[in-house]
């Protein structure tokens, strides 16, 4: 009886990882994901002081989640605890054995639940990582699984190249996008959405390599063949705008409510060199290049220069989603304006004419208006070097008769 009991205990303990995987891959992912949908509850996200103690509540999560992976032995793993630790492993920054995962997981279960999944991941940290031939290996997986995850994977291929400053190899993933976009479109459904932001990008990188006005040409062959995907059209059109406005006469904008202070027509501050800001409340450069606008204001105001702001209807402020026209208007009059506290008017437009008319396609986009009511500058972003752009600018206008 003794012995017995002694080959019980033995199997019993010899069986125990099997019934409780206490630090499993997939119960770690678990355990974190439920610990930071309730951090994000307690703190305020949508803020620069909530997001830091948000982080830092964090941490031990991210500590725990990193300890597992890095003890896990990818040989022992059932199929969805290999998948798990792909994943734990690249929220921890540990990139190659989120590679090894991920590649065991798609030689052992090449039928699995993850596959889909895993192929998306497995390029996504190639590519991160400077293995863009690795990466566009899987490719072809991805492109008879799933369409968008073709076009994200394109994306990250993309701008691994765009980070090594490898422009030529750059533009032709985005022509291949393109090329892929027209031949699809009407034949079964894009990622609109994905398409829409790699677009501009091309347009980006065409300028940066000298090809502006091949870009126009490229994107104006495109148009007529997209009449089947009409939001993709209107964003090549958007972008053509964008890439044909410099030196062009400034659209008048159709404001629908004005903020802090009553902006007047385009037309009406002839005769001043003006400053147009497109921003957004959640656009984290925009609020970031504001202390630089403020510091241009400062030092040109006297000498002729208006700086307006404009933005749309998001329906959105700060972790609020869904608000009327009337509680935005109320949260950028109320809260924004006096948190960054900005000294020219905001123009609130309704819809998107406002931004195809200039060609705007990323925030902040801030457009220099001569005396004359032309388009002499446009710059994407936020930086020291566009800061020095603009000053210098604005300089050369003011003294312009």
């Amino acid at each position: 009886m003794k012995r017995l009991l002694t080959i019980i205990i033995i199997l019993f303990a010899i069986s125990m990882p099997a019934f409780a995987q206490t630090n499993s891959p997939r119960e770690a992912y678990y355990k974190f994901v439920h610990a930071r949908d309730e951090l994000s509850k307690k703190f305020p996200i949508g803020e620069e002081a909530g997001r830091k103690a948000f982080t830092e509540a964090l941490n031990p999560y991210l500590a725990e989640l990193k300890a597992v992976a890095e003890k896990a032995n990818l040989d022992e793993l059932r199929e969805d605890d290999l998948f798990y630790c792909g994943i734990i492993a690249s929220f921890t920054s540990l990139e190659e054995k989120s590679v090894e995962s991920f590649k065991l997981y798609l030689k052992r279960f090449p039928r699995g639940l993850f596959v889909s999944l895993a192929s998306r991941e497995l390029l996504k940290r190639l590519a991160m990582m400077d293995r863009m031939e690795e990466a566009k290996e899987l490719l072809p997986r991805l492109q008879a699984d799933n369409l968008d995850a073709y076009f994200e994977g394109i994306s990250y291929i993309v701008w691994g190249y765009q980070g090594k400053n490898d422009l030529a190899a750059a533009l032709e993933m985005y022509q291949m996008i393109l090329n892929e976009t027209v031949r699809r479109s009407g034949f079964e459904p894009l990622p609109t959405y994905r398409i829409a932001r790699l677009i501009p990008s091309m347009a980006e990188i065409m300028k940066k390599m000298g090809k502006e006005k091949e870009a126009v040409e490229i994107f104006q062959s495109a148009l007529p063949k997209l009449s089947a995907s009409p939001e993709i059209q209107k964003q090549i059109a958007t972008v053509i705008q964008g890439m044909e406005i410099i030196g062009k006469p400034a659209p008048e904008w159709n404001i629908d409510k004005w903020v802090n202070g009553e902006g007047r027509k385009l037309s009406e501050v002839r005769g001043r060199v003006v400053l147009i800001d497109f921003w957004a409340t959640w656009c984290g450069p925009c609020i970031a290049a504001f202390p630089d606008l403020k510091e241009l204001q400062n030092k040109f105001k006297n000498r002729g220069l208006v700086i307006v702001g404009l933005t749309k209807y998001y329906g959105q402020y700060k972790n609020m989603r869904n608000l009327s026209k009337e509680e935005e208007v109320k949260k950028i009059e109320e809260d924004f304006v006096k948190e960054h506290a900005l000294t020219w008017p905001l123009g609130i437009a309704e819809g998107d004419r406002l931004f195809q008319d200039y060609g705007v396609t990323g925030l902040p986009t801030v457009f220099l208006i001569d005396k004359k009511g032309v388009v002499r500058l446009k710059i994407i972003g936020h930086n020291e070097d566009n800061k020095s752009k603009l000053e210098n600018m604005i300089s050369l206008l003011l003294e312009e008769k």
